[in-house]
C-alpha cells in the first residue's frame, strides 16, 4: 500500500468534495500548503511501512509456531507408534529438543507484539510453562513406553 504525493492528495479531496484535512483524518494548520500535507504523508508513510513489517514478522512468527506444533504432534506420534521403545524414545525427544532449539533461536520473533514489560513477562513466563509441558510429556511418554507406568489394565 501508498500514499499518494500532495498534489494527487488535493485533486483527490476537491473530488470526494472533502477537505484533505478530513482524507487524512489529522490536524493540517493550512490544507493549501503543500509542505504541510507532505509532512502528513510522510507520517502516514512511516505508519504504513511499520504495519507492513509488524504483519509480515506475525506471519512469519505463525509458521514457526506451526512447525514447532507440528514437530510436537510428530513426536507424540512417534511415541505412540514406533514398536522399538528406544527407537520411539530417542527419535521423539530430538524432535522435542529440535523444538526447543526453535524456540530459544527464534524468542525474539515469537515475542512480537509484546512490548510492555507485563507482556514480556507473561511471554516468559508461557515460554517457561512450555519448556516443562514438553520434557514432562517427553518423560511420561518414556516412562510409559519402558512399563514404570500404566494408563490402563489391559487384561
Amino acid at each position: 500500500m501508498s500514499v499518494p504525493d500532495a498534489d494527487q492528495l488535493i485533486l483527490l479531496a476537491d473530488v470526494l468534495k472533502v477537505s484533505v484535512k478530513d482524507l487524512l483524518d489529522t490536524k493540517i494548520e493550512n490544507p493549501d500548503n503543500h509542505q504541510d500535507i507532505a509532512a502528513e504523508l510522510t507520517k502516514a508513510n512511516k505508519q504504513i511501512a511499520e504495519y507492513a513489517e509488524n504483519e509480515t514478522l506475525r506471519r512469519e512468527a505463525g509458521k514457526i509456531r506451526g512447525i514447532m506444533l507440528w514437530l510436537t504432534v510428530i513426536a507424540i506420534a512417534i511415541m505412540g507408534s514406533v514398536k522399538n521403545e528406544i527407537a520411539a524414545i530417542v527419535l521423539s525427544a530430538i524432535l522435542l529438543v529440535v523444538v526447543l532449539i526453535i524456540l530459544y533461536r527464534n524468542m525474539s520473533l515469537l515475542s512480537v507484539g509484546f512490548n510492555s514489560t507485563g507482556n514480556t513477562r507473561s511471554m516468559k513466563i508461557v515460554t517457561v510453562f512450555d519448556i516443562v509441558l514438553v520434557v514432562v510429556l517427553e518423560i511420561f511418554g518414556i516412562l510409559i513406553r519402558t512399563d514404570k507406568i500404566y494408563l490402563a489394565d489391559n487384561q
